[in-house]
C-alpha cells in the first residue's frame, strides 16, 4: 500500500492491521521496524493492485 501522512511523507508499506484509531504497517525491508500511525495522521492511503518492472 502507498500512503501519505499529513506531514507530506509518502511511503510504500505492507498493511498489517487497520483499526478505527490506528494503522499498523510493515516495511518491505525486514531491517526496519513496524510503524503504527493514528488514523488522523494519514492524509490518504491507496492499495497497490499491480506493479511491473
Amino acid at each position: 500500500m502507498v500512503l501519505r501522512t499529513t506531514d507530506g511523507e509518502v511511503m510504500a508499506k505492507i498493511l498489517l492491521r487497520r483499526t478505527a484509531k490506528t494503522v499498523e504497517l510493515a516495511s518491505f525491508n525486514p531491517a526496519h521496524p513496524n510503524l503504527v500511525f493514528p488514523v488522523d495522521r494519514i492524509d490518504w492511503m491507496a492499495r497497490i493492485v499491480w506493479a511491473s518492472q
